[in-house]
């Protein structure tokens, strides 16, 4: 009777033990790498969403940007045919003022001869911090500088708070470095370098331009410039604005340090780079504090061009238009350097723009084939691929849409 009860309540082998923790070690091992490889799937997708991410957002702010370009401003001042005075007299911001220039493989930190990319450089005039026209009262030389008077009960003063006893918004607009660009009775405009902005002690909103350049007065004997006290004329702001991709942690702005702190890094942040917008004074310096990191992990920035190579009527109502794909040498002969010949900035109708990015870490071993004009894979110097992503858009030029000189 004992032995049965025993046999009854008998344990498992240590034989049966072995086989059924070895079933169960090699069942853990397979559950952790199934979890390993879909948390490791999972990452590269959330790298590719961020490239994604930053791609989408930063390529919407650039088109946004070429699209406003001459808006308020000169499309080529080589060449413009209303602008009154002479460029050569111009400092080198001002000389070179274009709705948009682009310029082949610049700056040269940003080339990249191990993926075979050469980003160009951008620059777009127009007012962009403003779509303002501010009437003028007055416009007077007083210590050894131009200052530009503007009506104070006017829609335009109205809709940027009224100047105010602190200027309201017109500081932010009429900031020092930008360029002041007048339009005169007789439908010609002239340009000045902003030295400041101030309400003065009779509360009168004053904009003060720098002596040089100087500005044109009719008076003087001009065929253009300012008339008698320049009362009704219009003054707006033109900002200069860069695009490029640029090395950012090598001297980061205070508040995207945080960014590039050692304990923020990652594998591959070593040759990182950023898509930046930076504003331009009239001397062609950055302006302090203007530099915005628009997308992460930036890779290319290209541009093709149409153009109005010629008018089919007297009129000049019927352009010719020719374009050119990304990479032609052709686009970059339309800048604002041209001055006599019929190639400037003023001569072109849409942009074509392509946008890279990559990912923040590599992810294969090897590179993936693309198509002509696109990027699938970012090969890093460390080692390895990294996803990349390509957007390409054609944006219109309408404030150029009726230039026919």
């Amino acid at each position: 009777m004992l032995m049965r009860s025993r046999r009854r309540t008998r344990g498992f082998t240590l034989i049966e033990l072995l086989v059924a923790v070895t079933a169960g070690l090699f069942v853990a091992i397979g559950a952790f790498a199934l979890a390993r490889q879909s948390s490791r799937f999972f990452q590269q997708e959330a790298r590719l969403a961020n490239a994604q991410f930053s791609a989408t957002l930063g390529f919407d702010r650039l088109r946004a940007d070429i699209a406003r370009a001459g808006f308020l401003a000169t499309s080529n001042i080589q060449r413009d045919p209303f602008f009154c005075g002479n460029p050569a007299l111009l400092p080198s911001g001002m000389a070179s003022l274009a709705a948009i220039r682009i310029l082949e493989a610049k700056p040269a930190d940003a080339q990249d001869s191990l993926n075979s990319l050469a980003p160009d450089q951008l620059t777009l005039s127009g007012s962009y911090s403003s779509a303002e026209t501010f009437p003028v009262r007055t416009v007077v030389e007083e210590e050894g500088k131009y200052n530009v008077y503007l009506q104070a009960n006017t829609g335009a003063i109205a809709r940027t708070d009224y100047g105010g006893a602190e200027g309201g918004t017109l500081p932010q607009i009429f900031k020092a470095g930008r360029v002041l660009r007048i339009l005169d009775a007789g439908g010609k405009y002239e340009f000045g370098a902003i030295e400041s902005y101030a309400v003065n002690g009779s509360g009168q909103m004053v904009v003060s331009l720098k002596r040089d350049p100087a500005i044109p007065f009719k008076r003087a004997g001009g065929t253009c410039g300012v008339e008698g006290l320049g009362v009704g004329m219009q003054a707006n702001v033109v900002n200069r604005i860069r695009y490029e991709i640029r090395n950012v942690q090598k001297n980061p702005p205070e508040g995207y340090k945080p960014l590039y702190a050692a304990g923020a890094t990652a594998p591959g942040d070593e040759s990182r780079r950023e898509l930046v917008r930076v504003e331009l004074d009239s001397d062609e310096a950055e302006m302090a504090d203007s530099l915005e990191i628009v997308a992460e992990y930036a890779v290319d920035l290209k541009f093709g061009l149409t153009v109005a190579a010629g008018f089919k009527t007297p009129a000049n109502l019927d352009p010719e238009l020719s374009q050119f794909a990304i990479g032609d040498p052709k686009n970059y002969e339309y800048f604002a350097g041209v001055g006599a010949t019929d190639r400037g900035p003023h001569r072109i109708r849409a942009v074509r723009a392509r946008f890279a990015v990559r990912s923040r870490e590599a992810d294969r071993a090897a590179g993936i084939e693309a198509p002509a004009g696109n990027l699938f894979r970012y090969q890093l110097p460390g080692g390895g691929f990294a996803r990349a992503r390509t957007l390409t858009a054609d944006i219109g030029l309408p404030n150029l849409a009726g230039v026919a000189w």
